[in-house]
């Protein structure tokens, strides 16, 4: 399926409308997130010495940092399944962040992969370029393809861990779906993540408030794209209250 610049509203639309009738809930979901997932940093800086911009990180300070990348996958894994619910019109609740031992190593892997393949490329241009004494000028031409290259694989396979999380997929066939339902579809993709961006920085300059509305906008915005894109995706009723209305009208 192919997406337009009006899905890009349509998903922001959508995900305003449901963020509005959870407001309750997705603020203290927001700050439980970003807390969490800052804590193991904090104490990791702490514990490293050296200059502000180039710490030396010790042994203690990488353990922390390797937990609390897992506390912050774990987190990232959780909020996927939250958003999905939120579009069905299911129940959520703030303790499903931490559900997701059933898909944490399927993500782990899939994750690993997604890396190698984005970063091979431009690894072994730089590597080739260094071996052969490629001219400055040429060498920088070659990069920037090359980085070019790897952000357009990047957004072929941004919605690899959508599949794992809604249909414990394994981790290779999600990256060949979400490279299958991204394509054709790069340049709109981009912009809705420049929108993303941009939400996000507005939302964070405004005293850091901002951001908790932005932030579970734009990750069930995200959340929409990839149902729009996937085969099996269905115009289903957005919350619970119209289900509920369109039920009691088809049994009339």
């Amino acid at each position: 399926m192919t997406i337009k610049i009006e899905d890009i509203y349509e998903a922001f639309k959508i995900s305003y409308r449901l963020l509005i009738k959870r407001l309750a809930f997705f603020i203290p979901l927001t700050l439980v997130f970003v807390v969490i997932s800052q804590i193991a940093n904090l104490i990791a800086t702490r514990l490293e010495s050296g200059d502000t911009f180039l710490p030396m990180v010790t042994p203690k300070s990488f353990i922390i940092r390797l937990i609390g990348d897992a506390i912050t996958l774990t987190l990232i894994i959780g909020l996927i399944r939250i958003s999905l619910r939120t579009l069905r019109g299911e129940k959520v609740e703030i303790p499903m962040l931490f559900d997701s031992s059933d898909r944490f190593l399927k993500v782990l892997a899939g994750g690993f992969l997604v890396i190698c393949m984005i970063s091979a490329l431009p690894l072994l241009c730089a590597a080739m370029i260094r071996a052969l004494s490629i001219p400055p000028a040429i060498a920088s031409i070659i990069m920037i393809a090359v980085i070019i290259a790897a952000l357009i694989r990047a957004e072929r396979l941004r919605f690899w861990i959508y599949f794992i999380v809604e249909k414990d997929s394994n981790p290779f066939e999600a990256i060949r779906e979400s490279s299958r339902i991204t394509n054709g579809n790069i340049k709109v993709l981009l912009l809705f993540d420049i929108l993303c961006i941009l939400l996000n920085m507005l939302g964070a300059m405004v005293f850091l408030v901002g951001i908790l509305i932005t932030f579970p906008l734009t990750a069930i915005a995200k959340a929409h794209l990839y149902k729009k894109l996937s085969d099996n995706y269905i115009e289903e009723t957005i919350d619970a209250d119209d289900k509920g209305s369109d039920s009691q009208v088809s049994n009339d």
